[in-house]
């Protein structure tokens, strides 16, 4: 996984990646979590979660997800019906920061390219402004990319 937070380059050494199936009175679907940490200790977390594919299978559907809730929403959406959803976070434990991505503004997104079930595997890009949770810090994450990334699965 590699990616520009504010044209810096950042790569990652390690990963947990999980895709959890979820079945609950208020959300039935899949969420799948990407945590990848670099060399110096800086982590991004990528989050992408899916009514529409149910809890059956070991995959997520490849499609565009955006951090903009209102942006998922299908035409026919009903008030209180979950949606696909897009999360993006960049940690810098050293420096006691977390950013997160705004569910009301911006164009940020996280696509899935391809999800290979069988193999548990998956490959995408992914862009989004981040907001400090304390302080009026920002920071921008572009030219995201992630390929063949394992995961396991949870239920």
């Amino acid at each position: 996984m590699d990616c520009k937070v504010d044209n810096n380059n950042w790569s990652a050494s390690r990963f947990t990646n999980r895709l959890s199936r979820m079945s609950s009175s208020a959300y039935t679907g899949k969420r799948l979590d990407i945590s990848a940490i670099a060399l110096d200790g800086t982590t991004l977390t990528l989050s992408v979660s899916d009514p529409s594919s149910g809890i059956q299978g070991d995959g997520i559907k490849p499609d565009t997800y955006h951090t903009n809730v209102f942006l998922n929403l299908p035409p026919d959406y009903q008030s209180g019906t979950p949606v696909k959803a897009a999360v993006g976070m960049y940690t810098m434990l050293v420096a006691q920061k977390i950013y997160t991505s705004s569910p009301n503004e911006g164009e940020g997104q996280i696509i899935v390219t391809s999800c290979d079930a069988a193999r548990k595997t998956i490959s995408g890009t992914f862009s989004f402004a981040a907001d400090s949770m304390t302080d009026s810090e920002k920071v921008t994450i572009t030219a995201g990319t992630f390929t063949n990334l394992s995961y396991s699965v949870a239920d």
